[in-house]
């Protein structure tokens, strides 16, 4: 019996950026900002990562966030300097960070 594969196409696009001088000081910020908060959340990581090695990404992510992030459910996180330091962080960037953290300790 045959089975049936479907194929995918897959595209790629490529891009050449020029950006001002001022757009590349900008970028250059948020790069350095990035690497910040990566390498913060890379200790904490380290520090949980035998009760987060097991976890699936998302509930990592989870439990990550109720550590360092304060809300009205969770007032007390048990690193606060996250959001001192890191103040308006955006939530979809402080999970991008999170999940790459965490990438980066359990290689």
């Amino acid at each position: 019996m045959a089975t049936n594969k479907s194929t995918s196409i897959v595209r790629t696009d490529r891009w050449n950026l020029n950006p001002t001088a001022a757009a590349r000081v900008l970028l250059s910020q948020t790069v350095e900002v990035s690497r910040r908060v990566c390498r913060h959340l890379i200790g904490i990581i380290l520090t949980h990562w035998p009760s987060l090695g097991g976890l699936s990404s998302q509930k990592r992510v989870l439990v990550v966030e109720k550590l360092i992030h304060q809300t009205a459910k969770n007032p007390n996180p048990k690193y606060r300097q996250f959001d001192q330091t890191f103040y308006k962080f955006p939530s979809y960037y402080r999970r991008a960070a999170i999940v790459l953290a965490a990438g980066q300790v359990s290689s």
